[in-house]
């Protein structure tokens, strides 16, 4: 297994209350895939960005970055993807940020496909009468990231 760690970031995303079929996003997914022969790890973590807000527009304010959700150390065997899933709360939700670092493949500054891949989503999560279940409802497409989208972050290591 291969000891180089790539951090990757999505970025800070806006997270909408609801999608567009009108349904509250409420819950995160991230898919891990490895196209590999081996088996591969990377650390995920979800964070949110909170502080006051203000009711007025023009605004300018600050948020602090914080770590909402940390699914810690992620093995991913062989090719298999390994699906994480987290609840959003309301009051949590409106600027995230997914990170992780793992066993990535970068050529020049990008991700590319040949080891781990990541991909996250926000959406409604599934609800089995009142009780939740894997899965999204309906997700937001306007806060879809593929592989493709996550960048390279060496600033950020942790």
């Amino acid at each position: 297994m291969s000891h180089d760690k790539i951090f990757l970031t999505t970025g800070p995303f806006h997270v909408p209350d609801v999608n567009q079929n009108n349904d509250e996003n409420n819950r995160i997914v991230i898919s891990l895939t490895n196209p590999t022969d081996h088996k591969l790890e990377a650390t995920v973590k979800v964070e949110n960005y909170i502080g006051f807000f203000q009711f007025q527009l023009p605004a300018e304010f600050s948020l602090s970055r914080a770590v909402l959700h940390d699914f810690g150390k992620v093995e991913v065997e062989p090719r298999t993807t390994t699906r994480l899933e987290a609840n959003l709360p309301a009051f949590e939700r409106s600027q995230l940020r997914v990170v992780t670092k793992g066993e990535y493949k970068v050529e020049e500054g990008r991700p590319v496909s040949g080891k781990l891949e990541i991909s996250s989503v926000v959406g409604n999560g599934n609800i089995f009468i009142i009780t939740p279940v894997e899965g999204l409802h309906s997700a937001d497409a306007a806060t879809f990231f593929r592989f493709s989208d996550f960048v390279v972050d060496s600033e950020d290591a942790d």
